[in-house]
């Protein structure tokens, strides 16, 4: 059988970009090797596990769990079950902190500042990653003025997290800890003249997410997308909360959040942070995606 092959067999069942995304998992090759070469001929292994790794996308398990990686900001992350899988949307808070640290690379540079980075709910670890990734190839000067801590109160996630980091060599910058929000970060990262704060938390109403895709609903951790079981904004008002009374002198908090609940998170955020500048940033879509709370670093 050969790539044609397989690919006709499986047009009705199958999108045919998913089907390239598999084979191309299968036989370790690029997507346009794959497109160059439909008349390769497949191993009686290859097709064996291809038809497996099918079997699986039909029942609506999503491709990042079959091939165990996806990627985020161009780079490839490991997933598993215990992981919310990274979404394009959420690249967005990736570059809206980088160009934060760029703004304030002179103040911080110049002054020997230091910025904490702390992600809280981290999962694969992807946003702490790809920041601290992104700094020391583009912005060396200042990557040596981040302290970094990711955080998250699943055991499991935090390490496939480690797994990443190791595997983008950042182990050694980014550190990695169990905790329940803020509960268990040394209050040393808050106490930075420069506190940068990203979060995507579980943030899903009950309602939404009994009414999400099976590929999210059955096979995603449900504890990384539920927030709760009224209008999934309890973990995020609680961690604005925690951050509120770290009373951290300058911060960038970036929260991802539902577009529903863009409102009520910005009432709350400028009722805790009156002397900070909030707001709401939208995603590609125009949909309310992002709540920010800033004050500049002096």
């Amino acid at each position: 059988m050969t790539i044609h092959d397989w690919l006709r067999i499986n047009q009705k069942e199958l999108p045919e970009g998913e089907s390239i995304l598999l084979l191309s998992f299968v036989l370790k090759k690029e997507k346009t090797y794959i497109l160059a070469h439909p008349e390769c001929t497949l191993s009686r292994e290859e097709g064996a596990l291809l038809e497996r790794c099918a079997e699986r996308r039909k029942k609506h398990e999503p491709i990042a769990y079959i091939t165990g990686e996806k990627e985020f900001f161009g780079l490839p992350f490991f997933v598993t079950e215990a992981t919310l899988i990274p979404r394009p949307e959420t690249e967005i808070l990736v570059e809206y902190a980088l160009e934060t640290i760029a703004d304030c690379r002179l103040q911080i540079a110049e002054k020997e500042k230091t910025i904490s980075l702390i992600d809280i709910g981290t999962g694969s670890g992807c946003i702490p990653i790809s920041i601290m990734r992104t700094l020391r190839e583009k912005n060396l000067e200042i990557f040596s003025h981040v302290q970094c801590i990711a955080a998250d109160i699943s055991h499991d996630a935090i390490a496939i997290a480690r797994k990443n980091a190791v595997h983008h060599d950042m182990d050694r910058f980014i550190r990695f800890q169990e905790s329940n929000l803020t509960t268990d970060i040394p209050e040393s990262y808050f106490q930075a003249p420069f506190l940068i704060l990203t979060a995507n938390l579980p943030y899903l109403s009950k309602e939404i997410y009994e009414a999400s895709p099976e590929d999210v609903r059955l096979y995603e951790p449900k504890n990384a997308l539920q927030g709760d079981t009224g209008d999934g904004t309890a973990l995020m008002r609680e961690l604005l909360k925690q951050c509120q009374k770290k009373s951290p002198k300058s911060h960038l908090i970036i929260l991802e959040i539902s577009p529903e609940q863009s409102q009520s998170l910005l009432a709350q955020g400028k009722e805790l942070f009156p002397q900070s500048e909030a707001s709401i940033l939208p995603d590609l879509s125009g949909r309310n995606r992002f709540l920010i709370i800033q004050n500049h670093p002096e």
